[in-house]
């Protein structure tokens, strides 16, 4: 997936925008790219909560204890994941 495009197309991000939080994403220490999809886990997810299912295969990428950092509000609505937003998690580092 072009995270570009995303950023651009979804939310309206200016590259130089794009740049800068996706450079502070990759300070943050101990994040990990997981790229492993649990088809049945989001399935369950779709059914329970009946939000976009694309958003679900990520959900279900994420092991317990992990925190999925998202744009996409929706995603804090998933009672089995913690999900914050980048500005939630800029804030937090910034605080300590």
């Amino acid at each position: 997936m072009d995270y570009n495009i995303v950023y651009q197309r979804i939310i309206s991000c200016k590259i130089f925008i794009f740049i800068d939080i996706t450079a502070k994403i990759k300070e943050v220490r101990n994040i990990t790219i997981i790229e492993n999809e649990d088809l049945d886990k989001a399935l369950k997810y779709y059914r329970d909560y009946k939000i976009k299912f694309t958003d679900f295969l990520i959900v279900s990428q994420i092991p317990e204890g992990l925190t999925l950092v998202s744009f996409d509000q929706d995603s804090k609505k998933i009672k089995e994941v913690n999900c914050k937003s980048p500005a939630e998690i800029l804030i937090s580092i910034n605080s300590s």
